[in-house]
């Protein structure tokens, strides 16, 4: 799934390139080592261009800036610096973007929550594609610690397939179907698995 994350970060770089060069070049180059101000910047700036935007061009907008939300770097403390703060916050008033921390890791975890909004503004959509692939590629719970359970290998099978039969002629039906195989894999092996095995 990596490669297609990376054609979806291409395709929205070309996308962005006009009208928004800095997200363009944030997006195109994911070896770069970009500032954390850079990223947030950008992203900010593309969830405020997606809440004004036209129905045509939301998901594109959405999918742009939780891509970059997705690489904007948090400091690995619970206690965050006013300014960081600050900013989560207002990546929230204006888009709805939420973070937790997650004590496992030790880490601030996004919730994705601007990659659903570009699935649920235009689910038939070229971009509303790409987000469901990406949800589905997450399988289908973005919380970072599996907040949905376990078990969602069976969500990943029922809303990939509703895709399939939906969008027989998607470009993205061998990703998706790639990933229900993953999917039927872990059943598979989940299911042989007994107490008595080493």
């Amino acid at each position: 799934s990596t490669v297609v994350e990376d054609q979806i970060d291409s395709r929205l770089s070309a996308a962005l390139a006009k009208d928004f060069p800095t997200a363009s070049e944030l997006l195109g180059d994911s070896d770069t080592q970009s500032s954390s101000e850079a990223v947030y910047d950008a992203a900010a700036e593309m969830a405020h261009v997606a809440v004004s935007a036209t129905p045509d061009l939301r998901p594109m907008l959405l999918l742009a800036a939780d891509r970059l939300v997705s690489r904007w770097r948090l400091p690995e403390r619970q206690k965050l610096p006013s300014g960081t703060e600050g900013r989560m916050k207002q990546l929230g008033a204006i888009a709805g973007a939420h973070f937790v921390w997650n004590s496992l890791g030790d880490s601030w975890t996004y919730q994705h929550d601007l990659l659903w909004s570009a699935w649920r503004a235009a689910p038939a959509s070229e971009w509303g594609q790409e987000a469901f692939f990406l949800l589905l590629a997450n399988g289908w719970d973005t919380s970072g610690v599996c907040h949905d359970g376990t078990d969602q290998f069976h969500t990943v099978i029922e809303q990939g397939q509703k895709f399939l039969a939906s969008n027989p002629s998607s470009p993205l039906r061998l990703p998706v179907t790639y990933l229900l195989a993953e999917a039927y894999e872990t059943w598979w092996s989940l299911s042989e698995w007994s107490s008595c095995s080493p």
